[in-house]
């Protein structure tokens, strides 16, 4: 039996079992009515493509019935069938012959014209079909675009068109997107963010010249938040340019991303903000960000900060952050508080050995060897912050030569069993 004969009369009963909604399962008369000829039906048994029992006949898998139904809607047209999108609640309610479109896209050498004709009614659709990897001319995408552009002013369709945006890898969907990050609605600048991370690198030009052009800050804020999420170190240079942006929260955003990216060329720029820049949520936000790269050249300029005078609420935020980010350095940070343990600094140094732990208390240990009483007494006292891990060394300083450390030591444990 001829396949085409086959593919045609196959074609008609899968068309018509979707177009008049017939369950998975129908008669055997129903599907002889529609292929005139029992040979074909067992020919297509054989060759697996149904499957018999009894009086009822079935596809043996849902992508044979498309993949069939496909045929039958060549024949007639997709234009006979799909219907402009249903938007409801941010999403496109699915239509029966969506997977049977996407399945006859692909039976195309060059689907173009098809997907073209899909998209002037149903660009949501066409997208679908593009992302299935289909492989059409950036022409054809293009006219995709414009095609959901249409709809980004539909009441629940914005998000949609987002996502659908996401799914054409070319640059034009990334300037697209650009302007949804500026959208008053939280919501959609998120999946709009979500939206050019996920196709770049495409998308990257198009985000540099946002963050550094674009008119509306929350687009520029919204870039530089897409940039971090990237991670790509090329874009670190433009990235310290935004950090002189007039908006604060483009440059909060900005600072934020550099420590996602974690390129130690910010680090200079961060060292600037913390000790030159005068506004509060810059330092501490550069303060902050300055731990994720791990440098111990910035202990200094953290020490500097605390040696601030405290004189006010926002100013001691500032330096717990600062004390924070000390202690995140860990064991980078341990040889210069240990060195501080005989200063006028030693407070700071105690604060920040206890955050840092169990790791410091072997240096603490050896600390506790010094000549000088006050580093004895700022190691017991650091010990004794750390907590229980620290009490079979503070048992051992029971016995040290000086009476203070004694006493510093005995202090110690006792506050330790109290808690």
């Amino acid at each position: 039996i001829d396949f085409d004969a086959m593919r045609e009369r196959f074609g008609q009963l899968a068309f018509d079992m979707i177009d008049t909604d017939q369950p998975l399962d129908v008669p055997v008369a129903y599907a002889l009515a529609r292929m005139g000829d029992e040979k074909l039906l067992n020919a297509g048994k054989s060759a697996g493509f149904i499957q018999l029992n009894n009086d009822k006949i079935r596809f043996t898998h849902q992508l044979m019935l498309e993949y069939f139904a496909a045929e039958g809607l060549y024949r007639v047209g997709v234009e006979t069938r799909i219907a402009e999108p249903e938007v409801k609640s941010y999403w496109r309610e699915a239509q029966k012959w969506d997977q049977v479109v996407i399945a006859l896209s692909g039976t195309f050498e060059e689907p173009d014209n098809l997907i073209n004709q899909i998209g002037e009614i149903d660009p949501f659709l066409a997208a679908n079909c593009v992302t299935s990897k289909i492989v059409v001319q950036n022409t054809c995408k293009e006219t995709i675009i414009n095609n959901l552009i249409r709809f980004r002013e539909a009441r629940g369709a914005t998000k949609l068109v987002v996502n659908s945006l996401a799914k054409i890898d070319i640059p034009l969907s990334a300037q697209v997107l650009i302007e949804f990050l500026g959208n008053y609605i939280r919501q959609i600048t998120t999946v709009a963010i979500d939206a050019l991370v996920k196709l770049s690198p495409i998308s990257i030009p198009a985000l540099i010249e946002a963050l550094l052009h674009a008119n509306n800050a929350n687009i520029r804020e919204n870039s530089a938040k897409a940039l971090g999420i990237i991670g790509e170190a090329d874009t670190v240079p433009y990235l310290l340019q935004a950090l002189s942006d007039p908006s604060l929260d483009v440059c909060l955003a900005t600072i934020n991303s550099l420590s996602t990216i974690g390129d130690s060329r910010a680090v200079p720029y961060l060292v600037d903000i913390i000790l030159n820049n005068d506004d509060f949520n810059l330092r501490y936000f550069a303060i902050d960000a300055i731990k994720d790269f791990n440098d111990p050249e910035t202990i200094p300029v953290l020490l500097q900060v605390l040696r601030e005078p405290p004189d006010a609420m926002l100013a001691s935020m500032i330096a717990d952050e600062a004390e924070a980010s000390l202690a995140s350095l860990g064991v980078l940070a341990i040889p210069a508080m240990i060195d501080l343990l005989g200063s006028p600094d030693r407070e700071i140094a105690i604060r920040v050995l206890s955050q840092i732990g169990e790791s410091a208390i072997q240096p603490l240990q050896q600390a506790l060897n010094s000549q000088n009483e006050l580093v004895n007494e700022s190691a017991v006292e650091a010990l004794g912050y750390i907590g229980v891990s620290a009490v079979p060394t503070l048992i051992d300083v029971l016995n040290h030569p000086y009476i203070k450390v004694r006493c510093s030591a005995a202090k110690s444990l006792g506050k330790i069993g109290d808690s």
